[in-house]
C-alpha cells in the first residue's frame, strides 16, 4: 500500500517565498535576452524553453510565458525537418517529441493531431535493432525512450515501443553477485572518459547508470506491461544495487561506479551521480511499482544527503544536473512525497543557497557551469540551458514558489506518469462496447 503523498504547495515561506518569486520575475526577463536559437534539444534548446516557459506559464508569473512556450515549441518540432538528429531524450528527436507530448496539452487543449506518430515508427525501427549496441542510459540510451513512451502511453504504438525496450534491456543486463545490472563498454564512451575508463564502467547513478533504470521498469510494471519479466529484472537489479552500498560511516550511500572504481571515494551530491538523484529515482519507482523495501531504502538514502554538510558535497554551482538548484529540487519532491519535515528543511537550506549565488547584473549568465575545462572565464562557462544553466534553475524556484505540481521532472525520472488504461485491452474493449445507460437508469 503505497502511503499518500502531499498535496504540492510552496515550500518556501515567508519572505523567502516572497524573494524567490522576485527571482523568478526578474530571472525570465533576463532569459528572454539569454535564450539561444538553432539548438532543438531539450537540455540546452529549444524544447527545453518550451517546457520553461510553458510551467511558467500555469503558474501565472510570467506574462506571455504560454504564448513562448507555443513559439518555442514549434521552432523545435520544426526542427526535426531542417536538420538531422540522433535520437536521445536530452539532445536528440526523441526530446523534442516528449516535451511536444508533455506540454501539447497545456498549449494547444483542442488539438487532436497526433505528431508524434512518425516519431514513434523511427523509434520503433531502432529499437528492432538486435543485439544492441547502443547506449542503455537516460541520456541517450533505452531509459531515455523509456521516458518518452511512457509519457506517450496508451497513445500511438507506445505499448509496443516499451515492450521493445524492456527487450533490450533484458538483453543487455548482466548477471553479477546479488542479482543483475548494466554495464557501459568502453566503446560508447566520450575520449576523455575511455582514458580513465578503458574497460568502461558500471555506474550508479541516474543519468548514466543503473538508478535511472528503476522508474521506466517501475512505469511498465504499473501499466501492466512486460509481466513477470518487467517484475524480475525490476527486483533483481534492486538487489544488486543494494549489494552496492558504502558502510554506514561513510558520509554517502553510494559511490559513482561499481567494482575497482568505487573504492572508499563517496560520490558527490547531485541528481546525476550520488545519493540524491538515486533516493529521489527509487522512491518514485517504489511508489509506481509498489516496492516497500525499495521505498525504505529510499528515505534512508535522502535522510543520509539531506544532513550531509555543503562542504563535503562536491557542489560548485547550481544547475538541475549537479548544481544546488537540482538538490532542493529533489529534497522537495522527496518532503511532498513523505512529509517528513526533515526534507523541507533541507530543500529550503540549497533554494537559499542557490539564490545566494546569482552572479551580479551585467554577468554573462546569473547562474553559470562550472566546468574546469573551461578556461575562457577561469572555469565558469555561462550557460543557460536546463541541465546545467539557468533555465533549470528557475523551473526549480518555480516549483518551490507555487501550487502546481512540476511534472516536468519527469525527464529527470523524479517523477512518473500515473498508470493510464490500454484502449486496446479486452477490458477496455468491452466497456466501449457496452450500451450506455439509459439517463434515468437506477444504480
Amino acid at each position: 500500500m503505497c502511503p499518500p503523498t502531499l498535496t504540492w504547495t510552496p515550500v518556501l515561506r515567508d519572505d523567502d517565498l516572497e524573494r524567490a518569486r522576485g527571482e523568478i520575475a526578474e530571472l525570465s526577463g533576463q532569459l528572454l535576452s539569454l535564450e539561444a536559437r538553432g539548438n532543438p534539444g531539450l537540455s540546452r534548446g529549444e524544447a527545453g524553453f518550451a517546457l520553461l516557459w510553458t510551467y511558467l506559464g500555469l503558474s501565472e508569473h510570467t506574462p506571455r510565458a504560454l504564448d513562448l512556450g507555443r513559439t518555442h515549441l514549434e521552432r523545435a518540432v520544426d526542427s526535426l525537418e531542417a536538420q538531422a538528429m540522433l535520437p536521445g531524450l536530452y539532445a536528440g528527436f526523441i526530446g523534442v517529441a516528449w516535451v511536444q507530448s508533455h506540454i501539447e496539452r497545456h498549449l494547444y487543449r483542442d488539438s487532436e493531431v497526433d505528431i508524434c506518430e512518425e516519431v514513434d515508427d523511427a523509434l520503433l525501427e531502432i529499437l528492432q535493432q538486435n543485439p544492441w549496441r547502443h547506449d542503455y542510459d537516460l541520456i541517450r540510451g533505452l531509459v531515455g525512450f523509456g521516458v518518452y513512451l511512457l509519457e506517450r502511453y496508451p497513445r500511438g504504438r507506445s505499448r509496443h515501443g516499451l515492450e521493445l525496450v524492456l527487450d533490450r534491456l533484458i538483453e543487455t543486463s548482466c548477471r553479477a553477485t546479488g542479482g543483475v545490472t548494466w554495464h557501459t563498454p568502453a566503446r560508447l564512451l566520450e575520449p576523455r572518459q575511455r582514458l580513465e575508463y578503458p574497460d568502461g564502467f558500471t555506474s550508479l547513478g541516474v543519468a548514466h547508470g543503473v538508478a535511472g533504470v528503476f522508474p521506466v521498469l517501475a512505469g511498465m510494471i504499473s501499466n501492466g506491461i512486460g509481466g513477470e519479466r518487467a517484475r524480475s529484472l525490476f527486483d533483481d537489479a534492486f538487489e544488486w544495487l543494494l549489494a552496492q552500498r558504502l558502510p554506514d560511516r561513510s558520509p554517502a550511500s553510494f559511490a559513482n561506479f561499481a567494482g575497482d572504481f568505487a573504492g572508499a571515494q563517496p560520490s558527490r551530491l547531485a541528481w546525476c551521480y550520488g545519493d540524491a538523484g538515486i533516493a529521489a529515482a527509487l522512491y518514485a519507482a517504489a511508489q509506481s511499482a509498489g516496492h516497500d523495501k525499495m521505498r525504505t531504502t529510499a528515505i534512508q538514502v535522502g535522510l543520509k544527503a539531506a544532513v550531509r554538510d555543503f562542504r563535503a558535497s562536491g557542489v560548485m554551482d547550481t544547475g538541475l544536473c549537479h548544481g544546488s538548484a537540482g538538490v532542493a529540487h529533489i529534497f522537495n519532491r522527496l518532503f511532498h512525497w513523505t512529509g517528513d519535515a526533515r526534507f523541507r528543511d533541507a530543500s529550503r537550506n540549497w533554494h537559499m543557497r542557490t539564490l545566494d549565488s546569482k552572479r551580479p547584473a551585467g554577468a554573462s549568465a546569473p547562474y553559470p557551469m562550472w566546468d574546469p575545462t573551461y578556461e575562457a572565464g577561469a572555469g565558469w562557462r555561462p550557460e543557460v540551458g536546463l541541465l546545467e544553466g539557468a533555465g533549470g534553475v528557475a523551473l526549480a524556484i518555480q516549483a518551490a514558489t507555487t501550487d502546481i505540481e512540476p511534472q516536468w521532472d519527469r525527464f529527470l525520472l523524479l517523477s512518473i506518469p500515473e498508470p493510464r488504461p490500454n484502449p486496446d485491452s479486452p477490458k477496455m474493449q468491452r466497456r466501449a462496447a457496452a450500451p450506455a445507460s439509459p439517463p434515468d437508469a437506477k444504480w
